[in-house]
């Protein structure tokens, strides 16, 4: 009973056949292959004297008439004349494959520019993007070196695509997308703490950052629930990021942390500390024996004064998200990440890492 419902379904018996013979799906083109396999059957046929149809091959290939009939038209080697046995029927040419995949590629000629981001560029940037939480400047950095010699479209040209979904990456997807929202204004900041120093006392190295040595501190703290945080530096010319785990947030640790720090030579010649008001920061004479240098308080809730810690504390964000209990992280996996945020491209740097941008002009300075 069920093989006879089958035998009257012709949607079923035209899937056999299609699937059987050419493999082809509705709504894609037929591909040289398929056209090679057409070839090879139509071409036997009109040899060996055999009164096909157009109509008929189509059906035996699960084509639509139409496609086949177009098909043929474009590799045709002849014209079809009246079969002299019966009038009402045609006797047809032989079809050349290669002819009609020349036909499809002029046409594909006159389609205008081709786009500049390809398959394979975009199958590597949704890699980078959404596998490796790189942001898209990273990324086309990151691409440039994995396809010497080709001409990777600019960032503009990538965000357009994001925008418009074409790349497998869509807007949000990024780790810093454009805010669409407007900013509202910033609020008044509060008054320092009498007796310290302050960002108008810092040297010129420091607030134009043409030195290297001068940082910027602060510390990224565990879930509610959870123990101890990071302690992290960065120069503020050459955005070198620095990472320490602290078993708990407070100034002895925060000292601690520092000699770890000098220990491993991960500072160099500290020159000044812009850091903010919180309670691990309170005693500037046991930071200043550590690093041999004044430390600077921003006021209170502008943490704009010390934007670029601020902003370089979003890459920890990327791969350890807000709730994250730093207690279960170890040290090993927090210097693992301070190599991967210096090894991100940055176009302040134009395009340096912030390990090459130290390379090279450390020494010169």
């Amino acid at each position: 009973m069920m093989k006879a419902a089958k035998q009257n379904n012709p949607t079923a018996r035209k899937d056999a056949v299609r699937k059987y013979i050419t493999q082809h799906v509705p709504g894609t083109f037929i591909t040289f292959e398929q056209r090679q396999t057409l070839a090879a059957d139509w071409n036997g046929l009109i040899r060996a004297g055999h009164r096909v149809t157009l109509r008929q091959f189509a059906a035996k290939h699960g084509l639509r008439h139409e496609t086949w009939r177009r098909e043929y038209n474009r590799g045709a080697t002849g014209e079809a004349v009246p079969d002299p046995r019966d009038r009402r029927r045609r006797k047809y040419a032989e079809y050349d494959p290669f002819k009609a995949q020349d036909a499809i590629n002029a046409n594909n000629e006159n389609k205008g520019a081709r786009m500049r981001v390809t398959n394979r560029m975009a199958l590597l940037f949704r890699r980078h993007v959404l596998e490796e939480r790189l942001s898209p400047y990273d990324a086309i950095c990151r691409m440039k070196d994995e396809m010497p010699g080709r001409r990777i479209p600019c960032l503009s040209t990538w965000y357009k695509h994001i925008n418009a979904g074409d790349v497998g990456v869509r807007y949000g997807q990024t780790p810093y997308h454009p805010d669409r929202r407007p900013k509202g204004p910033r609020p008044h900041p509060a008054m320092t703490v009498p007796g310290r120093l302050t960002l108008d006392d810092r040297p010129a190295g420091a607030a134009n950052r043409s030195r290297f040595g001068h940082y910027e501190m602060d510390t990224v703290v565990s879930s509610s629930s959870g123990t101890g945080g990071l302690l992290v530096l960065i120069d503020r010319r050459s955005r070198r990021y620095v990472i320490e785990r602290l078993a708990h947030v407070t100034q002895d640790e925060v000292v601690a942390a520092l000699k770890r720090m000098a220990a491993r030579k991960a500072l160099g010649k500290v020159r000044s500390i812009t850091t903010d008001n919180g309670c691990e920061f309170l005693d500037p004479g046991k930071i200043k024996a550590v690093v041999g240098c004044n430390v600077y308080y921003t006021r209170a809730y502008a943490s704009w004064e010390k934007g670029s810690i601020e902003n370089c504390n979003r890459f920890v964000r990327r791969w350890y998200p807000k709730g994250t209990n730093f207690g279960k992280c170890t040290r090993a996996d927090m210097l693992r990440l301070e190599r991967v945020i210096n090894s991100i491209h940055r176009k302040l740097l134009n395009g340096l890492t912030a390990y090459e941008y130290d390379t090279a002009y450390a020494k010169a300075a």
